[in-house]
């Protein structure tokens, strides 16, 4: 049972499924391994939980109850996270200083990638270019539709995406730690796609 299909240790088990199953079969020492339709039904009523640890992913057989009290343990995280992240919006339009953004393209901390998978540094247009107007509105707050979660940015990130609205052509989901296509994101409240 998926119950956060879009989680990146999930996403991680789909993408690399053949890589995991030969390293079970080496571990277990058995080439071949059989599996069985009673096998499969022995499975009924459990799920995978995947957790990254310091020696690697983790895989765990848990009953479906135990995966659902995981994950309502990790949405309450997310949540806490959301309300601590929106706590500490910014009312400047700089973005807390502009400690985490940049005008530069060629900026190397773009490429950076922290532990929470969010980017060292996020690109932005000028301050000169954003007052010269906006072809959106200013929203600081959007949904990711594969998962339900609502993300809020800063001033600065919004108003470059209301002044030029193809210019991200991905955006950060706190619930999921990741990057996506904008076509995966509305602005909250509304049908409207982001990059739209």
């Amino acid at each position: 049972m998926e119950l956060n299909p879009k989680h990146k240790n999930l996403r991680l088990l789909h993408d690399s499924w053949h890589v995991i199953a030969a390293i079970l079969i080496q571990k277990l020492g058995q080439n071949p391994v059989v599996i069985t339709v009673a096998d499969i039904a022995q499975i009924d009523g459990n799920s995978i939980t995947v957790q990254e640890t310091d020696e690697g992913v983790a895989l765990r057989l848990v009953t479906d109850a135990e995966a659902q009290r995981l994950v309502a343990e990790e949405d309450a995280k997310v949540e806490e996270q959301q309300r601590r992240l929106q706590s500490e919006l910014p009312r400047h339009p700089d973005d807390r200083g502009g400690q985490h953004l940049t005008t530069d393209p060629n900026d190397p901390e773009l490429k950076v990638v922290r532990q929470d998978g969010q980017q060292a540094k996020y690109l932005v247009l000028s301050e000169e270019e954003r007052a010269k107007g906006f072809k959106r509105p200013v929203r600081c707050s959007y949904f990711h539709l594969p998962c339900g979660t609502t993300t809020t940015m800063g001033r600065a990130l919004a108003e470059t995406w209301a002044r030029d609205p193809a210019f991200y052509g991905a955006t950060f989901c706190v619930r999921c730690g990741d990057h996506y296509p904008v076509k995966e994101f509305v602005w909250e409240g509304t049908q409207q796609q982001l990059g739209t």
